[in-house]
């Protein structure tokens, strides 16, 4: 590993566009994640084609870097709120930089309070 990286969690959901607002304030509500990534994904799959236009609304792709306490918080929230959605989620281990922005120390139990572990913006 580059001694200028860090290994962090990279969270990836895949949702329809009317999903977008809705995940973003329950990401907000979470109190701990600072920023994310939204862009438009074309694409086919169960429920057929999906493209951006005017009449048809695309799916949106929303990525997360956080540590990996906060990926699990992120994915439990998901599942509680979005059973029976058109909402697909994946997580991997991957290394980002600037490391200063996810040199944190994480909670040891899974029931500690995530909020000394939000990314510095």
């Amino acid at each position: 590993m580059n001694s200028m990286t860090t290994k962090v969690h990279l969270v990836t959901i895949v949702c329809g566009n009317e999903l977008e607002e809705r995940v973003a304030r329950d990401l907000a509500a979470l109190g701990g994640i600072s920023g994310f990534t939204v862009t438009r994904a074309n694409g086919r799959g169960l429920h057929g084609p999906r493209k951006f236009g005017v009449t048809d609304s695309a799916n949106i792709r929303l990525e997360i870097l956080v540590v990996p306490p906060w990926a699990d918080k992120v994915v439990a929230m998901l599942v509680a709120n979005y059973q029976g959605d058109p909402l697909t989620a994946f997580v991997q281990e991957v290394l980002a930089l600037p490391q200063s922005h996810f040199l944190l120390t994480s909670p040891t139990s899974a029931d500690a309070d995530l909020s000394s572990t939000a990314p510095p913006r």
